[in-house]
């Protein structure tokens, strides 16, 4: 619980931006599933922060896109749930360096319930579709 509550004080703390969105980052896993609440505001364009290391074959994936739809919007990941990563200006010049994987969305309309997101850790071309989601953020769009 008291590592929920960090995480949850960590992420309102950060100031950064991605794309002109408020960033959220989420803290990795380190094997143990997380759970994150946030809320956000209608019309509100906000990105989900996640470090990885893409050469070792692993990335972030969404694993319900079925259900960024009718509160939230989709801007930057495929229909697999893939979302574009990036490198750090000092860590671009060194091989498997970890790198940050950005997931954007806007908020569409205020909803009473949680939107929940699944993500996983895992190597995108594995198909598995009874994978486990490694964090869970329930966003709240006011």
């Amino acid at each position: 619980m008291s590592k929920i509550l960090f995480l949850f004080l960590f992420i309102f703390i950060n100031c950064e931006t991605y794309e002109g969105a408020k960033v959220f980052e989420i803290a990795n896993n380190k094997g143990k599933k997380y759970e994150v609440s946030l809320s956000v505001e209608v019309g509100e364009e906000f990105a989900l922060k996640f470090t990885g290391n893409p050469t070792s074959g692993y990335t972030w994936v969404l694993l319900n896109v079925d259900q960024v739809s009718d509160t939230l919007k989709g801007l930057n990941f495929d229909k697999d749930g893939i979302a574009e990563y990036v490198a750090d200006e000092v860590d671009k010049e060194f091989v498997g360096s970890p790198r940050k994987f950005y997931f954007k969305f806007k908020a569409l309309k205020a909803t009473n319930e949680e939107k929940v997101l699944n993500f996983s850790y895992k190597r995108a071309w594995v198909k598995n579709n009874n994978i486990e989601p490694d964090t869970i953020v329930k966003i709240t769009v006011y």
